[in-house]
């Protein structure tokens, strides 16, 4: 049982947003940076996006 605890929607969410930033390079980097360290990979950060609609949510 060495599952690793899904962070908070939410925080996710916020995460992305920075992540969609197109006029801050360093926000857009922080937020990717950010998802990594979450997840492992930015796939599985991808899934987990997509799995709770957070892609669709503005």
């Amino acid at each position: 049982m060495n599952a690793k605890k899904e962070p908070p929607v939410p925080l996710v969410k916020t995460w992305y947003q920075l992540l969609m930033q197109q006029d801050d390079p360093e926000l857009k980097e922080h937020g990717k940076n950010m998802l990594i360290s979450a997840f492992g990979d930015i796939q599985t950060a991808a899934q987990f996006i997509k799995k709770h609609g957070i892609d669709k949510a503005r």
